[in-house]
């Protein structure tokens, strides 16, 4: 397997498990969450380093996307507990 395969793998692997992880979190959102993960891996493909730079574009998107529903600050700290309970 060549190294660009493995890092292919690596990166659809890494976004199947940054899914559920914040799906468990944020279950009525994951229509959104689809939506923010691609965004967020198109993005990283335009890096050297995809499969480091993913996990940080996703807790971008995912950070915007809870700042813009109507109790924001009370649902980014329901979110950082889940994301800190399902590390």
């Amino acid at each position: 397997m060549t190294y660009s395969s493995k890092v292919v793998v690596a990166v659809e692997n890494l976004k199947a498990r940054l899914q559920t992880r914040y799906e468990r979190c944020l279950p009525e959102k994951t229509g959104q969450i689809g939506e923010v993960l691609h965004a967020a891996e198109v993005a990283a493909w335009d890096t050297q380093f995809p499969h480091l730079f993913l996990p940080e574009l996703a807790d971008e998107g995912i950070s915007r996307l809870v700042a813009t529903q109507p109790a924001g600050a009370a649902a980014r700290d329901a979110l950082d507990a889940c994301l800190a309970c399902a590390a």
